[in-house]
Order: structure tokens, then C-alpha cells, then sequence
């Protein structure tokens, strides 16, 4: 199904009605996102709550030009097009994998899976389906590379008009 752009795949529940505030979860793959939704899935009232897991497939920009030959862009082309596939092979399996989760532990779940920013689109997801918190994990980066690269946790927590839930990194032994 779709819903304001976002591909939306229904667990075991009706779709989120407007007066119910659900948690919504950014998830990534990561064994961080992972910890994230295993530990607010865990909580006592977890079955009495409603959940979106938010995806967002953010694939690298197909190259704009430059001085190709008409047989380098096709090839470009054809890479960009096989990365987006992959992209979305990533992002169908995590849908199973989480949705697959959430059926055994019986909680009423939503996947959302949408192309562009991820914490820019978790934000909206957020707002769109009125979010009582987002629950995010980290990547583990140290603050330099934090500094450096972003992190879609603090742009969140700067820019979330809703309580933010921010599960500390998988440690490492």
C-alpha cells in the first residue's frame, strides 16, 4: 500500500488510526537498529503499542555527465540501476526480517520503506502518523567522525518536535 509516497507493508494489525500516537523506529540493517527495536519491542507494554519501522533507502545519485562516450554512460546507467535494486533487495529483506519479528512477539506493526534522507524522511514519518517518540540507534561513531559525517540520531534529536529514544551502540567485547 501507499501512503503520502512511503511504501507501507501491514503487519498484524489496521492501519494506525489518527488518534493513536504509535513509536516509531528507525531501522537500517544495522545490529545497532536492530538492539534499538529488540529493546523498546521488549518493555512490558510493548503489545499494547503500535509501531512504525521506518526504512530509508538512500542510494548514491546516478553520475549527471561529464565527458562519456555514449557506451560509458549506458554502463553507468546500468550500475546505477543494479545499485537501486540492491538497494530495494535490502530494503525487502529487512521488511521480512522485522515484520517476521514483530508477528512472533504478536505486536501491531507498520514498515515503511521511502527513498531520500533518512533522517529527514524518519522525521516525517514521525509527524505524518503523530508519533508519541522515535526510537533510533547509533552508529557507534566517536565524535570526530560523528562531527564529520553525521549522524542521522543527533540531526533527529536537534530536529524532533517529539521525544526522542536513542539506544546506545551494540559494544563490542
Amino acid at each position: 500500500a501507499e501512503y503520502m509516497g512511503f511504501r507501507i507493508t501491514m503487519g498484524n494489525s489496521s492501519p494506525i488510526a489518527g488518534s493513536v500516537k504509535p513509536i516509531v523506529v528507525g531501522i537500517d540493517g544495522s545490529e545497532n537498529s536492530k538492539k534499538a527495536f529488540h529493546w523498546i519491542t521488549s518493555l512490558d507494554s510493548a503489545k499494547n503499542e503500535q509501531y512504525v519501522l521506518h526504512h530509508s533507502i538512500d542510494p548514491p545519485p546516478p553520475n549527471q555527465g561529464g565527458p562519456w562516450s555514449d557506451f560509458a554512460s549506458a554502463r553507468a546507467h546500468e550500475e546505477y540501476q543494479e545499485t537501486c535494486r540492491r538497494y530495494e533487495r535490502r530494503a525487502q529483506a529487512l521488511e521480512e526480517y522485522f515484520m517476521g519479528e514483530c508477528k512472533a512477539k504478536e505486536l501491531k506493526c507498520q514498515f515503511i520503506s521511502v527513498t531520500g534522507d533518512p533522517a529527514e524522511n524518519l522525521l516525517r514519518s514521525a509527524h505524518s502518523t503523530n508519533a508519541k517518540v522515535v526510537v533510533v540507534g547509533t552508529r557507534g561513531l566517536g565524535t570526530v567522525r560523528r562531527t564529520l559525517l553525521g549522524s542521522v540520531s543527533d540531526y533527529v534529536l536537534q530536529h524532533s518536535g517529539v521525544p526522542v529514544l536513542v539506544v546506545p551502540s551494540v559494544t563490542k567485547k
